[in-house]
């Protein structure tokens, strides 16, 4: 659920640079109202419309980037919540671990460690029940204090369910 949520967030921003790029240079073959519009304008009125909306589009990407800035920031700490097993494994920086160094090597030997693999399917939260606090004391006391920034699934999920209602009107 959290990755997906990550994931909306990160691919509509990209989508919102592709379309400013796509609409400054004319293309509209992702606005095909737009598209059959122009057909029945003038290139200059057209011009101006899509300077109007390539202006649009920056500023909601702008919005988007200063709204999900923290989320940028926690990217990382987020993949290694999510999938450990591909996350860097110097992304676990002060304060969320007082041992740098042994998270790193906590890290490593997590990667490692294939009979756990499976139990990430079973989710993010079912995942890290089953990692020992006794072997991997800092990678487990790091995905605790990460998980307990979203408070609740059910804050996490609401806002994935407002994030997917609010994309499929717009």
């Amino acid at each position: 659920m959290l990755r997906d949520l990550v994931q909306s967030v990160f691919a509509f921003v990209n989508k919102l640079k592709l379309f400013k790029t796509h609409i400054q240079k004319g293309d509209l073959a992702h606005f095909p109202a737009l598209l059959k519009a122009s057909r029945q304008v003038t290139s200059a009125a057209l011009n101006k419309q899509t300077a109007r909306y390539a202006r649009l589009d920056e500023n909601l990407h702008e919005s988007f980037v200063t709204r999900f800035r923290d989320l940028q920031l926690k990217r990382p700490k987020i993949t290694f919540l999510v999938d450990p097993f591909n996350a860097e494994t110097y992304c676990l920086k002060a304060p969320l671990v007082t041992d740098e160094a042994a998270a790193e090597l906590e890290m490593i030997d997590l990667c490692e460690e294939d009979q756990l693999k499976p139990a990430l399917r079973e989710g993010t939260i079912e995942f890290w029940k089953t990692v020992s606090m006794e072997k991997y004391p800092n990678v487990k006391w790091a995905a605790v204090k990460i998980l307990s920034m979203f408070g609740s699934t059910y804050v996490c999920e609401s806002v994935f369910s407002t994030l997917k209602h609010v994309k499929s009107k717009h």
